[in-house]
């Protein structure tokens, strides 16, 4: 039975035009020790399989979601959860820049990004990514680790 349901999920995933986009990365990190912090340049190359142009791609930043202030934050507080420390320093990942890539691998213009609550970063494609192109991007970023995580304790 089950493998019948398997069958046909994937059957009808290929019936509605099921597509999954592709994204390739390629990061050159360096780790200080004594500071807990990474410093990394990362090159990314998106392909558009849907059948959309895109205007705009989405990418999670989910260390920086223990941060005070956060959604995860707010919802633990209205939980009657104490929340995360407001004395805590602020750890996660701190986007410097984020730029065009050309085929070379050569840094190109700039591009415009923004971040929501700490752990959405939007990076807008001014003249968007039609279905089946390619777009080959750089980011360059920080991440300032954390003493320590726990999950699930008011004191995160």
């Amino acid at each position: 039975m089950i493998r019948k349901c398997g069958m046909l999920m994937l059957v009808t995933a290929g019936l509605f035009g099921y597509w999954q986009q592709d994204v390739a990365y390629k990061m050159t990190v360096h780790l200080d020790e004594s500071a807990r912090e990474l410093t990394a340049a990362s090159q990314l190359t998106y392909v558009n399989h849907s059948p959309d142009k895109l205007n705009y791609i989405l990418m999670h930043l989910y260390p920086n979601a223990f941060n005070n202030g956060t959604i995860a934050d707010q919802v633990a507080r209205s939980a009657g959860r104490a929340g995360f420390a407001k004395s805590k320093p602020r750890t996660g990942i701190t986007v410097q820049e984020a730029f065009l890539v050309d085929t070379s691998g050569q840094a190109g213009a700039e591009l415009s990004y923004r971040i929501y609550d700490d752990t959405l970063l939007r990076l807008e494609l001014a003249s968007g990514l039609l279905p089946g192109d390619t777009l080959r991007y750089g980011l360059n970023w920080q991440y300032k680790i954390p003493e320590h995580y726990e999950i699930g304790r008011a004191h995160v």
